[in-house]
């Protein structure tokens, strides 16, 4: 187990009955774990136990500067949530598809991840964003920042952990693939402009067959921001609710249930009143991962 130098805040969600498997739902950048409550909320509403957490460097209730954000930080979290909390579903947003894939190519325990409008080519979604190509340049001809999706972020740091991570490019994520023998879903924006459609079937193909199923769905949506538009968010949970149940294999042609909107906010704001609730209401600051942990709510 990957030892946590700071503190990671994790939060659990509970089904009404008895799980049907347990899900770990890696946030997108700019992105607190607590306002992932909808995604997990669907999940919870299938029977699937979810836990949530804050990388560290990020924002949240994890230690740390989303200034400092590092996607190698993001690995060793996921790594160690992984083996604290026995999940043995991955479901990842957009700049947590790399951290995904290289946990999975270093670990077997994972059964399945299923991957959300995923960066599979870091470089050309920072370009789209920004408009310009910062991994052309070198560490010291950088802007010391940079506004990420209104987030400042050290941009030298940033860079040169994807480039000595091999983080940055479509073929990273392929060779990373090429390590996994979990069943691997794409989830694909058909318009989506940060993510190039091309760049994930490209991925999803360079995977050799030989390792394990590997799926990719295009989603009529054209937008990435799934976060902020419930929308385009309701369009993207329903396969990716289906997927998860798949993997179980235990239920024949299942009926996925997507909550109303207005009940997934109500649920939510019950969340938020209660002080000794059983769903989602815990945030655990886990240090070294062995139980000693202070108990919050969400924020």
């Amino acid at each position: 187990m990957t030892q946590i130098l700071g503190k990671v805040a994790v939060g659990v969600d509970d089904p009404a009955g008895k799980p049907l498997a347990t899900v770990v739902i890696v946030p997108p950048f700019g992105i607190r774990a607590g306002q992932l409550f909808l995604a997990s909320y669907a999940l919870t509403q299938n029977g699937f136990r979810v836990v949530r957490f804050d990388p560290r460097n990020h924002v949240g209730l994890s230690e740390g500067s989303i200034e400092s954000f590092r996607l190698s930080l993001v690995v060793e979290d996921l790594q160690s949530v992984l083996a604290w909390s026995k999940a043995t579903i991955i479901l990842g947003f957009s700049l947590a598809a790399p951290a995904v894939l290289r946990v999975l190519s270093e670990q077997s325990r994972v059964v399945a991840a299923i991957l959300v409008a995923p960066v599979v080519s870091v470089r050309s979604t920072l370009k789209a964003i920004l408009g310009k190509d910062f991994f052309s340049s070198e560490a010291g001809e950088l802007p010391q920042t940079t506004d990420i999706l209104g987030a400042r972020v050290a941009t030298p740091g940033f860079i040169t952990d994807c480039r000595e991570h091999n983080y940055a490019e479509l073929s990273d994520s392929i060779r990373d693939a090429n390590c996994v023998s979990a069943t691997l879903v794409l989830l694909a924006g058909a318009q989506d402009p940060w993510v190039q459609l091309e760049d994930v079937r490209a991925c999803a193909k360079g995977r050799s067959p030989d390792l394990g199923i590997t799926r990719m769905i295009t989603v009529p949506v054209a937008s990435h921001q799934f976060s902020v538009n419930p929308t385009v968010a309701m369009r993207y949970l329903e396969p990716a609710v289906r997927e998860c149940i798949n993997v179980c294999g235990s239920i024949p042609n299942p009926v996925v249930r997507i909550p109303p909107l207005k009940e997934a906010i109500a649920a939510e704001r019950r969340q938020y009143r209660s002080i000794s609730g059983s769903i989602a209401e815990s945030v655990g600051r886990i240090g070294d991962l062995r139980g000693n942990s202070r108990v919050n709510r969400w924020e």
